[in-house]
């Protein structure tokens, strides 16, 4: 231990000896360390974004006309929805579409999204009613002008979250009518990257009946698309068959695409599966700049080696033995591989936790990456120096101390 302090404390020294260019060899470790720890704190940042996106919207599956239907699309009927609805772990079945509107409260003008449905649309739109209720089946009939609004869109209108009671006078298409507040609903929160992903905007949301849109000249009573939930638990595979089977059964399909379908759970595999395809490319681009920061250690060393020539000459002739020499020289190497890692680290960290923190997103840093980030440095080190350490422990006495 104390032979390896030694050794520490020379390189040490030498490090002093060449601040400048021991940092630009550190610059390719540096930059390497930092941008696999950057890169794999985002990742996993986004990964938990989507994950918790995609468990917002829950177990869903939305269908709508198939690539044989776009000149015609097939309407499905309320005998479709209401065999779609029977089956195991199906919780709601509603048709779906969104118009856009405005609107004007004391607070200013807004613009408004209004997604429609029947009362179904609480359980696939995942609405928690905090204040209030969801509109039922007989204001859904009777096409009865209520709504719901999730409470942050409650703040921005009224400046509170307790609305239920209130108008809003809504303009659709030119018309304007009066539509009463009945139920308000717990707000879901969207990172600001997976917002953009997403196509997030600033417009409130309001939940409507569908048959309610008919006093603005919508008809809606062809439905051609329609939202699909289920328990947590239910395979994406069994909603998709059971569906499509009844959907094609019922109109007399067979091997036409009238219909398709998306689940929330594919997408999520595949955003999931895309996020990390990325993340494995940048980091063996990172890999790669590790590579250089190794071969940049290499020359440093054998540019040390010859400056150090009478040193090691007059350590041999003292009586150093070759293996001595050699572990100094690895020992060097390594230390410098070592602070660039521990640089690295750091800014990785930092530079990880400002992305996240600009994206809104929770950063998780991947600690045992850093572990093995610092470690690969410290191999790289060894590794790279393994030729310059050799080079100098064969140098002969007579022949180094000759050198000037």
């Amino acid at each position: 231990m104390g032979r390896f302090g030694e050794y520490f404390k020379m390189a040490i020294d030498s490090i002093r000896s060449n601040k400048g260019r021991t940092l630009l060899t550190m610059l390719g470790i540096i930059i390497g360390i930092s941008s696999v720890i950057m890169i794999t704190t985002i990742g996993n940042g986004l990964q938990g974004s989507i994950k918790d996106l995609y468990g917002s919207v829950g177990n869903v599956m939305y269908v709508w006309p198939g690539e044989d239907a776009e000149t015609s699309p097939e309407a499905i009927t309320e005998i479709d929805m209401e065999e779609i609805r029977a089956l195991n772990g199906i919780t709601g079945v509603t048709p779906t579409d969104a118009v856009s509107g405005k609107l004007e409260t004391r607070k200013g003008k807004f613009d408004a999204s209004i997604s429609v449905g029947n009362p179904d649309l609480e359980y696939t739109n995942r609405l928690d009613i905090i204040y209030g209720n969801f509109f039922s089946d007989s204001q859904s009939d009777s096409g009865s002008m209520v709504c719901v609004i999730p409470e942050d869109d409650a703040q921005k209108l009224f400046g509170a979250k307790k609305v239920v009671g209130q108008k809003l006078e809504v303009e659709v298409a030119g018309g304007l009518q009066e539509v009463e507040i009945i139920g308000v609903s717990k707000s879901r929160t969207t990172s600001g990257i997976m917002a953009m992903m997403m196509g997030t905007t600033d417009k409130v949301t309001l939940y409507m009946p569908m048959s309610a849109m008919g006093v603005w000249g919508y008809d809606f009573s062809y439905a051609t698309q329609i939202y699909i939930s289920a328990e947590e638990g239910v395979e994406a595979s069994y909603m998709e068959e059971e569906t499509m089977n009844i959907l094609n059964r019922n109109h007399g399909f067979t091997n036409e695409k009238m219909f398709e379908t998306y689940t929330a759970a594919g997408e999520q595999d595949q955003m999931t599966s895309m996020f990390s395809m990325i993340t494995v490319f940048i980091t063996v681009v990172a890999a790669i700049a590790l590579l250089v920061g190794g071969i940049g250690i290499m020359n440093i060393m054998l540019v040390s080696v010859t400056e150090r020539t009478r040193e090691i000459g007059i350590r041999k002739s003292l009586g150093a033995r070759t293996t001595s020499i050699m572990v100094q020289f690895l020992s060097e190497s390594a230390i410098i591989a070592g602070i660039g890692g521990g640089i690295g680290i750091v800014a990785g960290v930092v530079l990880g936790l400002i992305v996240c923190g600009i994206l809104h997103m929770t950063a998780v840093i991947p600690w045992s990456a850093a572990l093995w980030a610092t470690l690969f440095a410290c191999g790289i080190g060894l590794f790279f120096g393994i030729y310059p350490a050799r080079k100098a422990a064969k140098l002969s006495p007579i022949e180094a101390l000759r050198r000037e």
